[in-house]
């Protein structure tokens, strides 16, 4: 991570590769925490930080899947 305190939204989503609409779910979902300062959201870098390594051991906790055909 850059040593950087704040995103802004377009940063968090250039920086996660996700839209603003996904970034907007998780903060109202209070999956990642930001804050609103006038007009503009800005994410703490720690919280940023927070957020993926939750999510790495949620996705690596769900019992792996086979892909390929059902029979």
């Amino acid at each position: 991570m850059d040593n950087k305190n704040l995103y802004t939204m377009k940063e968090l989503c250039d920086y996660l590769g996700i839209g603003r609409n996904t970034a907007l779910s998780l903060i109202h979902e209070e999956r990642l925490k930001a804050f609103k300062a006038g007009k503009h959201w800005l994410i703490p870098a720690e919280e940023v930080d927070a957020y993926i390594k939750n999510e790495l051991k949620r996705q690596s906790s769900k019992p792996a899947t086979k892909k390929g055909k059902v029979k």
